[in-house]
């Protein structure tokens, strides 16, 4: 017999359906996948990220496009072959060549890839309503299990971060509709993310962007 499965009141399903995000070259847009062999990756530092002025953390460039914004022409890419005086300019920033690795990429069989998200679909955080005692992915729900814990430690009830019981009580969206009571613990909302000197430059980045780009 089959193993008892909980249906998410949210999605209607057990499974949460994951899709990985596709990565793209950041100069063409083009998809970084097979039949392409590698792809050159930069990933910042905090000092670069902080001192270029233009809030970029990371790129990633297919090889056509590393060789061209680097003048690379049709000689290797790799960092044994970078010409270490060149950089390559993008997204307002200037990055060395040398900065860049070479990334290969894996092809995946059809099976394999099927395997990989079905695991990552089995694994998912479950939460039950208070009110009406469905159960939902915690994704679904807008579920946030740490600040559920924060809430609960500061009534003066236990605080375990892998015991759900032992958190503050959750109403789902449809009993806080239907039945016009609030959530205990409320949405997290942008105003509480904590600001940083590199949040508040990658922040200032985008606004200039979306400036330029006459986007309000």
């Amino acid at each position: 017999a089959g193993a008892l499965r909980l249906r998410c009141h949210v999605c209607e399903d057990h499974r949460l359906a994951v899709t990985q995000v596709p990565m793209h070259c950041d100069h063409c847009q083009r998809k970084l996948r097979t039949p392409l062999r590698s792809y050159m990756e930069f990933v910042a530092d905090m000092q670069f990220a902080c001192l270029s002025g233009s809030g970029l953390t990371g790129a990633r460039l297919c090889t056509p496009c590393f060789r061209q914004l680097s003048g690379a022409g049709d000689g290797p890419v790799g960092r044994g072959g970078a010409d270490s005086s060149r950089r390559v300019a993008l997204m307002g920033a200037s990055i060395p060549v040398t900065a860049f690795r070479e990334v290969q990429i894996r092809r995946r069989r059809a099976d394999d890839a099927a395997d990989e998200d079905a695991a990552v679909a089995e694994a998912q955080n479950w939460v039950q309503c208070d009110l009406c005692h469905q159960w939902s992915h915690w994704v679904c729900s807008l579920y946030n299990h740490l600040a559920h814990v924060r809430a609960a430690g500061v009534a003066g009830a236990p605080a375990a971060a892998d015991a759900e019981e032992d958190g503050a009580p959750f109403h789902c969206a449809r009993c806080c509709a239907q039945r016009g009571v609030d959530r205990p613990v409320p949405l997290t909302t942008v105003a509480d993310l904590p600001e940083t000197a590199l949040s508040r430059r990658v922040e200032a980045a985008v606004a200039r962007a979306l400036a330029e780009d006459g986007v309000s």
